[in-house]
Parts: C-alpha cells; structure tokens; sequence
C-alpha cells in the first residue's frame, strides 16, 4: 500500500517465497497490474531467486510499469552506495558479483545466481539533458545552441566528424552559457553532442553529475578565407621591396607573425627572398601565406616563355606544367616549400613543353615553382591539399 501511494528510489521485500511470490509482499500476476513508485527493488525470499523461471517473481518486478531493475537480496549482500556517487547499477552488480572481502561481510560471494534484472547503464540521480539543440554557420565557424530546462551548473560540447571514431572533448572547463562557437572547423559533415552537468550533493559525497547527450549533424560550408596579398618586387639592385595583405572571411581583430618578426599587415624594405606570415582572426582561426619577393630585372620574367599554365592548383598528386615559347629553351624547375628550402627539381627542354610532376612525397600546404635559365626566372605559386 506504501508504494502505491508515496514513491521511493529504492525499495525492499521479504517474504516466505516461491517462483512466483512472496508471502505478505506480491506475486507475479500483481506486479503486472500494479503501479509501484519505486525505481530500484531488492527482493528476498525462497526459490523466487530462481530467476531463471518462466514466470519468475524477480523478472515480474520490471513488468510493474515504474520499477527499473530488481535483484536477489542478502544472498550475497548487495554494496550499492557507489551509485549515490555516480555509477551506474551495472558497476554496483559488478562489485557484489566478484566480492570476496573488499566489503564485509562477503555472505554467499561470487554465487552464480547472482543477477540484475533490469538495464545495468541505469544510475540513481538523472541531470535531464539539454534541448532544441542547433548548428548553424557563422562565416568560418560554426554556432551551436540550446535551451536548457533544469538550468544546469554548465555544458560540455564534443564533436565527432569523418577523421574521428569517437566524440571529442572541445572544452576541458565548462562553460556557462547555452551557445559555443566551434572555431574553425572547416568543411564536412560534423556531428556535436552537448551534455548539461551540475554538482550533486548525496549521503556519499558530492560528485559532478553529467547528462545524458543531446546531439545534431551539421553540414559545414564555411565562407572563404581570403588574404588579398599585394607583393611588390625590389628595384635592382635596392632593398625596397613589400608584402601586404588585407583579410577577408575571418573576424576582427587579426593579427599578423611574419617570419622576420614583424607583427603588421604589410612589411617593407625587403630584399629578394621568401617570406611568410601566420595570420589569426579573433577566434583563432589561421591561415599561412608566403610571399615571394624577387628582383625586377629585364630578363628576370623569361621574356622568351609566351605563357606558362600550372594546374591544378590546389594540386593532389600531381602537378602539371605547360609551357610556350618562341623557341626551344633548356630549363631548370625547382620547387620550394613555405621555408624557402627547395624540396624537388628536374630539368626540361624542347618547345612546347609539358612537364607531369609527381608531388605524392610532398606534404600539404603552400608551394613555389621555379623556372630559370641563363635568361631570367619565373615564379609560379600552387598549393598541395
């Protein structure tokens, strides 16, 4: 009568047993009608604990509509207080099933009898989990939020895309607001997973206590990046060439880290070589760039090369090279890196001229083919990846 009126976590019966009752507590045929308040139920008594019945007392506890998970009490004794901590019934089963004397006292230990009936993931104190939640573009990143109806201590965000096998942890602290913004990600298929926390005060302790996750797919298209460098060369001979750049597609405020140590938009006084930056916005999204600064000289664009086409670009595992010229040229081709270290090179000749690369060796990011002679140079950039 107790339980059909008032509702409890956990409850206890004894009673003289059979297979399919206990005597002064139920039978089988009531708890099929019955509505007991009760999430977890530990039973004891003779021969019911023969869950193996076809009709047996401890199964039929489950089929109450409000009881969870059922077990056979004091044969052995059962050590659940790892569940006012946390766990789940599962670990609690684990612990009764292998005691022989972590806990006293160790009564009938490591009996085979010994069962749950019920979900063994099932846990005692439930953080309901978020709601509504969404993803959506925001330039190159990608905006998440939700609403929240148990106004939780804050929310731990994961993501999972194709790379990955499981979900990830974006945020080591959790953050206090119902919005995140995932930086960066680029484009794909992603999947975010949010789980609510809070601090839970028990008779065992205090632990933080997570939801369960709530999870949306999102496909990211995020907008270009684009840096809109404008190099100037040097002058013969002088010491007066320039790289700047104007970004677009990130947001403000950006910041610059040249490889000479200059943290502006645009440097200048440059002698001929080679120069990168890393570029941030202001959520820490970046982009490398390098620029390559070279000595305007008469001869210095191949005057004799009528046109010159590199494709594709960005490039896979091969790049190819087509030239025309008013007449056969020996030629030689190196390709740089981002570091200015030359990584590859071949020599061509004859008119016209296509040249098929192999760059499968070649990691991903920014590149420079150089073609010269005893007449000049020119430089074509590309990008692998």
């Amino acid at each position: 009568q107790t339980l059909a009126n008032q509702s409890y976590m956990w409850s206890y019966g004894c009673g003289g047993g059979g297979p399919e009752s206990a005597s002064d507590i139920s039978n089988t045929t009531n708890f099929t009608t019955d509505s007991l308040q009760m999430a977890f139920t530990l039973l004891f008594g003779s021969y019911f604990g023969d869950w193996d019945y076809p009709n047996d007392f401890l199964r039929a506890a489950i089929a109450s509509r409000t009881c969870l998970a059922s077990t056979w009490a004091n044969r052995p004794n059962w050590f659940l207080h790892h569940m006012a901590l946390g766990e789940h019934i599962g670990y609690s089963t684990q612990v009764t099933m292998t005691n022989t004397g972590r806990y006293i006292p160790p009564y009938y230990g490591i009996y085979v009898h010994n069962a749950l009936m019920g979900d063994p993931t099932l846990r005692m104190h439930v953080l309901p989990p978020v709601e509504t939640l969404s993803a959506s573009q925001a330039g190159l990143n990608v905006q998440l939020s939700w609403d929240d109806p148990a106004n939780a201590l804050g929310y731990y965000i994961y993501k999972k895309t194709a790379f990955d096998s499981v979900f990830r942890l974006l945020n080591q602290a959790p953050v206090s607001s119902t919005a995140y913004t995932d930086a960066c990600p680029g484009p794909g298929m992603i999947h975010y997973m949010v789980r609510s926390v809070e601090l839970r005060t028990s008779a065992s302790g205090s632990y933080y206590n997570l939801s369960a996750g709530a999870t949306t797919s999102f496909d990211s298209n995020p907008s270009s990046w684009a840096l809109n460098p404008v190099t100037t060369n040097c002058s013969p001979g002088q010491s007066d060439g320039s790289v700047s750049l104007n970004p677009q597609g990130g947001c403000t405020p950006y910041s610059y880290q040249w490889d000479t140590g200059e943290t502006t938009a645009e440097i200048q006084n440059l002698d001929p070589g080679l120069y990168c930056v890393t570029v941030g916005d202001c959520v820490g999204c970046t982009e490398v760039y390098c620029a390559n600064v070279e000595q305007s000289t008469g001869v210095g664009n191949l005057p004799d090369i009528l046109s010159s086409v590199l494709y594709p670009n960005p490039a896979g595992d091969h790049l190819v090279l087509e030239l025309v010229m008013r007449s056969p040229l020996d030629l030689q081709l190196e390709i740089f890196d981002a570091q200015g270290r030359k990584v590859s090179s071949q020599f061509s000749s004859g008119q016209p001229q296509q040249i098929k690369w192999d760059i499968r060796s070649l990691p991903n990011g920014p590149y420079w083919l150089h073609i010269g002679n005893s007449g000049g140079f020119r430089v074509l950039p590309f990008k692998k990846g």
